[in-house]
């Protein structure tokens, strides 16, 4: 009975030896696990307030803007995650005005991976983004006198804010997946589901305007770190 039991425990503790140095390879081949940073272009639809700006002579929000991305990726063999922030900034101005546009935001992007090979893949899903922005407009001749800070003997700027949530279909293609420095690029289109009325949080908005139903396209280099 007792050489059985050691019998036993031996099989048992080299099964389990033998999982302990086989299941980190074959984890390695079913999942992959890296943090990424994005560079690349989103092209926006007409913002509403366009036709607000355009109307007072000032500048408007540029239909196409940079935009990073910093985020982590998680892949097995038929599906693609990642959760990554975004960050965009644009300037431009007109005679006296300058406007500023700044965006942030989270995005989750889900894949279906039909295709992945050694040294590429392919993947479609769904993109669920919420993105913030801010957007200044004021005279760049503006001073400040430091020894005077009383806000009522200032004038001549406007800050307004929006809030969005897109929900769209995209697409990636992987490669050099087999090299040091393995690239991939995403593209996609999403669609606002909010009202996003431009609001502010220094001042009451009269006559504001809604940027339901916006669109964006976007392109990124993805560099895996």
């Amino acid at each position: 009975m007792k050489q059985i039991l050691l019998a036993a425990i031996c099989i048992i503790e080299t099964n389990c030896a033998v999982t302990a140095q086989e299941s980190p390879t074959q984890k390695e081949m079913k999942e992959k696990r890296n943090f990424y940073f994005g560079l690349g272009v989103a092209a926006n639809g007409d913002y509403k307030i366009n036709d607000k700006l355009n109307n007072s002579g000032l500048p408007d929000l540029s239909p196409t803007v940079p935009e990073i991305s910093f985020g982590f990726n998680y892949m097995w063999t038929k599906t693609l995650m990642d959760i990554e922030v975004n960050s965009s900034y644009y300037r431009e101005t007109k005679d006296a005005t300058r406007i500023i546009a700044m965006n942030a935001g989270v995005k989750v992007r889900v894949h279906y991976v039909p295709v992945n090979k050694e040294k590429f893949f392919v993947s479609g899903g769904l993109d669920v983004s919420y993105l913030t922005g801010e957007v200044s407009l004021y005279n760049k001749y503006n001073e400040v006198d430091l020894n005077d800070l009383n806000p009522l003997n200032y004038a001549g700027q406007i800050h307004l804010t929006n809030d969005m949530v897109y929900v769209g279909p995209s697409a990636a293609f992987g490669f050099l997946q087999d090299t040091n420095w393995p690239l991939r690029v995403n593209v996609g289109y999403e669609w606002n589901i909010l009202n996003s009325k431009w609001g502010s949080e220094f001042a009451d908005v009269n006559n504001t305007v809604k940027e339901s139903g916006h669109g964006r396209f976007y392109a990124k280099l993805i560099l895996y770190l």
